[in-house]
């Protein structure tokens, strides 16, 4: 797993005095444990094993659907317009295929991804987005039937230890002290079909 340990977040970049002028900058609140900010999630697959190696893709993602739901956490199976820290993206992607000898070979892998921004400049004026990789797990396998049994025990070990990591991230101190400043965290995202219906 890669964790993403440090967000920074900042309420108001700074406030000027009208009285006397001066500039007074708002201390930014660390939150250490951003994956606690997860209400949301787009789950996608990305199926390129060839030679019939992998047959049960969609039971496996149906089963990671399950988990983040039964855990809290919404899913999308179709696009979002942006991936922010409360609503990432999560892709299951197998390579692999069979050699001459009938041998079924392969890799899976599950990640988690956000769009982060990262504020910079004394005044917080400057502000970068970035994708960051807050969670990671892979394997390889190899079988002389197919790779269904490897695949499914990799991606259902890897969603359930997001989903408890984001239960309990939730805990931190940080996370709830945003989670309460913030209200739209926990409002489901917009789907790029919902913001091309709504564009004129």
């Amino acid at each position: 797993m890669w964790p993403l340990t440090l967000i920074v977040i900042v309420g108001s970049a700074f406030a000027t005095s009208r009285s006397f002028g001066q500039v007074e900058a708002h201390a930014p609140v660390y939150v250490s444990k951003p994956v606690g900010l997860v209400h949301f999630v787009e789950l996608q697959i990305d199926d390129q094993v060839d030679g019939n190696c992998w047959t049960n893709a969609d039971a496996v993602v149906q089963g990671a659907r399950l988990t983040f739901e039964q855990s809290g956490i919404g899913v999308f199976m179709e696009p979002l317009v942006a991936h922010p820290l409360h609503a990432p993206l999560v892709t299951i992607t197998g390579l692999g295929g069979r050699t001459k000898a009938g041998v079924c070979f392969g890799d899976i892998a599950v990640e988690v991804q956000s769009n982060v921004m990262a504020t910079y400049g004394q005044y917080g004026e400057f502000k970068i987005f970035m994708d960051a990789l807050t969670y990671s797990n892979r394997s390889v396998a190899i079988a002389s039937d197919n790779l269904n049994e490897s695949f499914s025990e990799t991606v259902a070990s890897s969603v359930n230890e997001f989903a408890a990591n984001v239960l309990a991230d939730r805990r931190d101190a940080t996370v709830s002290r945003l989670l309460d400043t913030v209200p739209y965290v926990d409002e489901p995202p917009s789907t790029w079909k919902e913001w091309k219906a709504d564009t004129p």
